[in-house]
């Protein structure tokens, strides 16, 4: 057959350009991530509130929490005991300067020149009252209004005076902040000043003389919102990463030996078309890391669970294709028509699963973002990146590599003396026949209704115990519905499998749940990124399920038949499932991180899928 050269430098480009990503996207994680207190050293501070109200102190915890991820910390964990707040702090190399800026009040207010108050923050924009722009060598402060028609009252008052000044202040002192006297420094003490000549009902900017850094930190005292209790400073000492010293270095480690060993696994499985693959799975992690470096996400177990559990989905999107493919020249078939039925028979799984998993990102971020930042980001992430470099780029780089007729069907480590006879009437005979019998667990009715009862039991649990335990609750709830809703229109022969499938899944949340015990934001967050996982495998697992049932539609069924058809398309999700497990198990070991709980998610969601 004639080698087709520009096929194969298109092939060649496609790894060189995986390469250089990889490289660049690699390049800069460890000094430039964002780390919490698990990978990286912070400070520990501990605060008294002048409150013995319960109430006050978390709503003070949680204003001062804000205040210092306004102030520039990767992230700040604050737990509280009585009047007492212990506040765990990273991203800050000295807390000299912010200290001071933590313990202000943070109430703004509207004066006139008299010093008369005016408004106060209720007439502003409740989560960003304030911002910082800057206009060559002015610094503005962009005032946000809600209540535009308070606003515009008050500041055609402020019109009629004869002053006409509006003063912003932060934490005004009653008897010793004064306008007249500010309004002579060079600095003055209040935010900004500015001469109104006619009512404002829309946002509105006012000059400010302090310096932009001094600028946004007055602003981000604001936006974290006022304390509701006046709080001093007990303790302030430096603190150890919770997984010791090195610990984002053997975290990022972990991953790239991962990388490795799944790289050299799917070249010993199917040769030049696994290396591809494997290369592009370095591309991505460098695309997925580098992301979430750029929009601020805390790197930490929470993401690196929901990288591996991504990934795995990826690979077990390339490696359908690349088992059907291969399946197929072993039965005499060449590269090209092998590989391209392969595709077409799973591309619309793949588009499924991506698409799964960014639906589901998309809803813990539009519902949790706050509290579940990192794995919303993850799950996105991931759903992004697999349809991008195993939907897309994966295929395109393997087509090349089989119509430049290089390799042929060594491309996939086959052998000529395993190929069949077809002269002599030789047929491909497996070499494996003894196979786990998933059909008997998916077919068992006493194992559904254990399944049910557990998943029952796991979702009482779940809102009983726990708020993060509601939210899995919540965002499970839509996944189902949603995944319901689109196999019944997609799947409509297989909704009760498919149902079958989503009491599993269920169920796996509760033996989940059981294992994890106290659902934290941070276990919540692991959960759902198991049932992301879950999701996404369901539909790979449904298109080869209706694939396969499709190979027996004109011959006699029977029961042995539908077995095998169960167990065949339960047996693709066999390879990423070991492989996700071995992800999960070399980072945490490398990093001595805990991330087993994810590895009991995926492997029980895709399993019992």
């Amino acid at each position: 057959m004639r080698k087709n050269n520009g096929k194969l430098l298109l092939a060649l480009i496609g790894v060189v350009l995986a390469l250089i990503i990889s490289v660049f996207g690699g390049k800069g994680l460890i000094n430039d991530s964002y780390y919490d207190s698990e990978l990286s050293d912070g400070y520990k501070v501990v605060y008294t509130v002048d409150s013995t109200d319960a109430a006050v102190v978390k709503q003070t915890a949680d204003v001062i929490a804000r205040r210092f991820k306004l102030l520039g910390a990767a992230s700040a964990e604050t737990t509280v005991e009585g009047s007492e707040i212990t506040a765990i702090v990273t991203g800050f190399e000295s807390l000299d300067t912010i200290s001071p800026l933590m313990l202000k009040t943070g109430e703004l207010s509207f004066r006139n020149s008299d010093d008369e108050l005016v408004m106060d923050a209720s007439v502003l924009d409740a989560d960003a009252p304030l911002t910082v722009t800057t206009n060559e060598n002015s610094t503005y402060i962009q005032i946000k209004v809600k209540d535009t028609e308070t606003f515009a009252a008050k500041t055609k008052e402020i019109a009629l005076t004869t002053s006409k000044m509006m003063v912003l202040w932060v934490d005004f002192v009653e008897g010793t902040s004064s306008y007249s006297a500010e309004s002579t420094k060079n600095i003055p003490a209040y935010l900004g000043a500015a001469t109104v000549t006619s009512g404002i009902n829309s946002d509105c900017y006012i000059t400010t003389h302090h310096s932009v850094d001094s600028a946004k930190e007055m602003v981000a005292i604001v936006c974290s919102g006022k304390l509701p209790a006046s709080v001093s400073e007990k303790s302030a000492e430096a603190v150890s990463a919770r997984y010791g010293k090195n610990a984002a270095k053997n975290a990022y480690l972990g991953i790239v030996v991962s990388l490795a060993i799944l790289l050299v696994d799917l070249v010993r499985r199917y040769g030049v078309a696994g290396c591809a693959t494997g290369l592009l799975a370095f591309a991505y992690s460098g695309v997925y890391f580098k992301s979430a470096q750029l929009l601020g996400v805390v790197f930490n177990k929470g993401l690196i669970s929901a990288f591996a559990v991504s990934l795995a989905i990826g690979i077990l999107m390339a490696t359908v294709s690349l088992s059907k493919a291969r399946l197929e020249m072993l039965k005499g078939r060449n590269a090209v028509s092998a590989y391209e039925d392969a595709f077409k028979a799973s591309v619309k799984s793949e588009w499924e699963a991506s698409v799964a998993q960014i639906v589901i990102g998309l809803v813990v971020t539009l519902l949790y973002r706050k509290s579940l930042l990192s794995f919303a980001a993850g799950i996105t992430a991931g759903g992004i990146c697999n349809a991008i470099f195993f939907a897309l780029w994966n295929r395109m780089m393997i087509r090349d590599i089989n119509e430049s007729n290089y390799f042929g069907i060594k491309a996939y480590m086959i052998k000529e003396s395993e190929l069949p006879d077809v002269k002599k009437g030789e047929n491909y005979v497996p070499t494996n026949e003894k196979k786990f019998n998933y059909s008997a667990i998916l077919t068992n009715k006493a194992g559904l209704a254990v399944a049910l009862v557990l998943a029952c039991g796991g979702a009482i649990l779940l809102v009983v115990n726990s708020a993060a335990g509601l939210k899995v609750l919540v965002v499970g709830c839509i996944a189902l519905v949603l995944s319901l809703l689109y196999a019944a229109w997609q799947y409509p022969k297989y909704v009760k499998s498919f149902m079958a499938g989503c009491v599993s899944l269920l169920a796996s949340g509760a033996i989940a749940y059981l294992y994890l015990m106290k659902m934290t934001d941070a276990n919540a967050g692991q959960a759902l990124v198991g049932m992301a996982c879950g999701v996404a495998s369901g539909f790979i697992y449904f298109n080869e399920l209706r694939s396969n049932y499709r190979s027996i539609a004109r011959e006699k069924i029977n029961d042995e038949k539908i077995s095998n058809v169960i167990n065949d398309s339960c047996q693709a999700l066999g390879y990423p499932l070991l492989m996700g497990l071995a992800l999960t198990l070399i980072i945490a070991v490398l990093s001595r991180t805990n991330s087993y709980a994810s590895t009991l998610l995926f492997v029980v969601s895709v399993f019992m899928n």
